[in-house]
């Protein structure tokens, strides 16, 4: 079957999954508020990139894409959730 990908606005991807439910690819600043907004749950499973700074902007500046920690905080405190994080092995 072919998952819907959702873009999230600050960037990452989203989708929905029988096994686990939502995973996110990704995890860009404000991203809880993003899925929010977007009307899609927040996730509960997160992969972080290998590339873990988005440098689009150039070689010194960047973007962090593995922002856990209001993630893990939201699904802890407010769902009483504990999260996945899938990260590179080495």
């Amino acid at each position: 079957p072919i998952l819907e990908i959702i873009r999230i606005d600050r960037g990452g991807l989203s989708l929905e999954t029988k096994a686990v439910g939502r995973i996110q690819f990704g995890i860009p600043p404000e991203t809880i508020k993003d899925s929010m907004r977007l009307g899609i749950e927040v996730p509960r499973v997160y992969i972080v990139p290998v590339e873990r700074f988005c440098r689009e902007m150039g070689p010194a500046l960047g973007i962090n894409v593995a922002e856990f920690e209001f993630p893990a905080y939201f699904n802890y405190f407010v769902r009483t959730k504990r999260c996945t994080l899938v990260v590179e092995s080495e």
